[in-house]
């Protein structure tokens, strides 16, 4: 789950670098892989 920090920060490098605007499509997907890592990284623990 540490490497989906690396979404945040792509996120807030093209926000202020390049102005780009995330959709809600992108925040859904954003949402999704996010989730789904933690949870398979949690259930690999136990």
């Amino acid at each position: 789950p540490f490497f989906f920090t690396q979404i945040i920060w792509a996120t807030l490098y093209g926000k202020i670098f390049f102005s780009e605007q995330l959709d809600k499509i992108a925040v859904i997907g954003i949402t999704v892989i996010v989730i789904s890592g933690t949870v398979a990284f949690y259930n690999r623990n136990k």
